[in-house]
C-alpha cells in the first residue's frame, strides 16, 4: 500500500484577463486558482481571504477531485482556514471548529486519526487560549493526532 500524498496550497486569485491580483478579501466572485496534485489526499490553506465558505468554493479549488471540505472564514486582516478531502479515500466522523482551527476527526483503513489545521495569532495571550482549547478537545480524542498549518511561533528572540 502506498502512502498519502497531502499538499500545503497557496490560493491566488485570477482577474478577468488572467492576471494574478492582491487578494483584497472583499469578494468571492473571482475564481480561486489552486495548483493542486490530483494524487493529493488532503489539502490545507491557513490563509486565505475568503468572507465565505460554501459548496462552490470547494469546486472552485477542488475540482472533481476534492469533493467534501470546511472553511473558517477571514477576519480583517486575519487569515481563514480551508480544508478539504477526498471523500473516495477519507471519511470524517467529526469536524470541531473555532476562528483559528479546524479538526477533522478522520476514518482511514479502519483508523481514526485526527487532523488540526491551525492558524495561531500573533498574540501570546490568544495563542494559549487556542492551544487550551485544542488540548480540551484532544481529552475526547486520546489517540496521535496530526497538527498542521501556521504556528506563528517565535523560534528566536531575533524575530
Amino acid at each position: 500500500m502506498g502512502c498519502l500524498k497531502f499538499a500545503h496550497a497557496n490560493v491566488s486569485r485570477k482577474g478577468s484577463l488572467g492576471e494574478n491580483e492582491p487578494d483584497s478579501g472583499n469578494s468571492t466572485s473571482k475564481a480561486v486558482a489552486w495548483d493542486l496534485d490530483d494524487e493529493a489526499a488532503r489539502v490545507i490553506d491557513t490563509k486565505s481571504k475568503l468572507n465565505s465558505f460554501d459548496y462552490r468554493v470547494i469546486k472552485s479549488i477542488g475540482g472533481s477531485v476534492f469533493s467534501r471540505g470546511v472553511g473558517v472564514n477571514s477576519k480583517g486582516s486575519d487569515g481563514g482556514l480551508i480544508s478539504l478531502w477526498r471523500q473516495d479515500l477519507f471519511e470524517v466522523k467529526a469536524c470541531i471548529r473555532n476562528d483559528r482551527c479546524i479538526i477533522l476527526s478522520i476514518i482511514n483503513l479502519k483508523k481514526e486519526v485526527p487532523f488540526c489545521n491551525i492558524y495561531a495569532t500573533n498574540q501570546e495571550a490568544e495563542r494559549k487560549a487556542l492551544w487550551d482549547f485544542i488540548l480540551t478537545v484532544q481529552t475526547s480524542l486520546p489517540v496521535p493526532w496530526c497538527l498542521e498549518g501556521d504556528f506563528n511561533t517565535i523560534l528566536d528572540p531575533y524575530e
